[in-house]
């Protein structure tokens, strides 16, 4: 009788690998609970330490606020020098041109300059997007910094990209026609097609305040590539070139 009540008594024990695996999990349990405990209290440190937020400190990618911008200084505005530097890069840019065609009014001196200043530049490239096939680029812009007898500054540059705009159809067969550019400056339009010197072409016209420019692509040796695609490679090109661009005359010329 006594026997049988020790076999019992065993039998409702944990042995072998039941045991085991009860210990290891109470085990692992145990360090989960003390780890979750820990990084509460560093959580709770390091919040106490940090403080509040600082006004001005807002979410990633918002640009602080700046004032209104009264004047610019003599040959801060180079957009040449932006696009070769910050968006051609991927597509090993060549100047062609000896940069020599960079004005900037207030730098002759004078007051009839200086009461009417402009800064203007035009600019080339060759580019390789794609092994043994090259692109053309071609910038050109006008910034009207101080206005005079022409009238304001925003009505001058409004007239420029007008006339722009106008002088770039003749450019092109009569079916091609400028369009609407969303998001290429604050008033913007481009024009796709095949140049009466028959070279397909893409040419964005864009302002931003005070300042006009001209962003054209054009292949070296006509490619194999259809109209539309040709187009929408080069219609991303133009976009991914405006924030380099734009951004600088919204940040220099005058409000």
């Amino acid at each position: 009788m006594e026997n049988s009540e020790e076999r019992a008594t065993e039998r409702r024990g944990l042995h072998g690998k039941r045991a085991f695996f009860v210990v290891l999990g109470s085990g692992i349990l145990a360090a989960l609970l003390v780890f979750g405990v820990l990084v509460g209290i560093v959580r709770t440190l390091g919040s106490a330490v940090a403080g509040p937020p600082v006004a001005g400190q807002g979410s990633k990618g918002v640009a602080p606020e700046r004032g209104p911008v009264k004047e610019m200084k003599v040959g801060a505005l180079d957009l040449c020098q932006a696009l070769e530097q910050e968006g051609l890069q991927g597509d090993l840019p060549e100047r062609k041109d000896d940069g020599s065609h960079y004005i900037d009014t207030a730098s002759r001196g004078g007051p009839d300059e200086d009461s009417n200043r402009t800064v203007s530049d035009r600019c080339e490239w060759v580019i390789e997007p794609e092994y043994n096939r090259t692109l053309t680029v071609e910038l050109t812009y006008k910034a009207f910094v101080s206005g005079g007898e022409e009238g304001s500054i925003g009505s001058q540059a409004d007239r420029h990209l007008r006339q722009g705009i106008s002088k770039l159809e003749s450019e092109f067969p009569e079916g091609s026609r400028p369009r609407a550019l969303e998001g290429f400056g604050e008033e913007s339009a481009y024009i796709f097609g095949e140049t009466s010197s028959g070279e397909r072409k893409f040419v964005a016209a864009g302002r931003e305040k005070s300042g006009v420019l001209f962003l054209s692509f054009a292949e070296i040796k006509q490619s194999k590539m259809a109209d539309d695609e040709l187009n929408n490679e080069l219609k991303g090109k133009a976009m991914g070139a405006e924030p380099r661009l734009f951004e600088r005359f919204d940040r220099l010329l005058p409000d």
